[in-house]
């Protein structure tokens, strides 16, 4: 039967299992357990399946097991708000100060003063002088409108 593979112990298992993922970062608890549960599920007889294929059915197992944690923790995460939100309403109504005050109404508060400045509306401005306009010919507008005024 020279086909026939030999079946590792138990402990060959562990070992090889944490050796490979250990520099992953799995913790070496999460690798063992993984690696006990699939032990039961295949049974003593089919240990050397785990072996296979660089520890490929156990790897699929701790990917399992990771996504299962991180959408727990998705979920404990959605969940916190809702639960400080319930308990900060609840706390505000227990907590309400028998003695608030009202804001007083419009009428008895004081009116805005009357603005006592002059404004005069600018006129439209229309634009930069370009490079081909001079100070020069701006200064002769000016000077022909106080002309126009005086």
């Amino acid at each position: 039967m020279a086909g026939r593979r030999e079946q590792p112990t138990k402990d060959e298992l562990m070992d090889g299992a944490i050796h490979q993922f250990g520099p992953m970062g799995y913790a070496e608890a999460d690798i063992r357990s993984t690696v006990e549960q699939l032990i039961q599920m295949y049974g003593e007889e089919g240990m050397w399946l785990l072996q296979e294929d660089e520890y490929l059915a156990v790897q699929d197992a701790l990917f399992e097991k990771q996504e299962l944690d991180e959408q727990q923790q998705r979920l404990l995460v959605q969940e916190e708000p809702n639960k400080q939100n319930e308990s900060a309403m609840s706390e505000a109504s227990v907590k309400r100060d028998p003695m608030i005050i009202d804001r007083p109404a419009p009428e008895t508060t004081m009116p805005c003063p009357a603005a006592t400045g002059t404004s005069r509306a600018r006129r439209p401005c229309y634009g930069w002088i370009s490079e081909s306009e001079s100070d020069s010919d701006y200064e002769e507008y000016l000077a022909s409108r106080q002309q126009g005024v005086k």
